[in-house]
């Protein structure tokens, strides 16, 4: 599996999985920028997000961020991978990374 940084490019891809799992907060691409993007945040609270592909398409991601409550050393960090490609151990291998 190649990791890597996340690019505007992939923000589509990375929203057809994210909203695999997530029935709530529906975000759209727009929506899914400005959170990763656009939101005014303090320096050194911006989130992180790795990518992992498998034969140049990408299967799943890890996103950490600080958590909002702002309690030092607190983070929420999450790993989505794309409902056809589970079972392969690439969730573990993001979660490694």
């Amino acid at each position: 599996m190649n990791i890597r940084p996340r690019r505007p490019e992939d923000d589509q891809r990375l929203i057809d999985i994210y909203h695999q799992y997530e029935k709530i907060f529906m975000m759209t691409l727009d929506d899914w920028r400005f959170h990763m993007d656009g939101r005014a945040r303090e320096e050194g609270k911006q989130p992180l997000m790795m990518v992992g592909e498998i034969d140049g398409q990408i299967v799943g991601d890890w996103y950490i961020e600080r958590h909002w409550s702002g309690v030092d050393g607190t983070f929420f960090a999450v790993v989505e991978v794309d409902r056809d490609h589970t079972a392969h151990g690439y969730g573990s291998t993001l979660w490694n990374d």
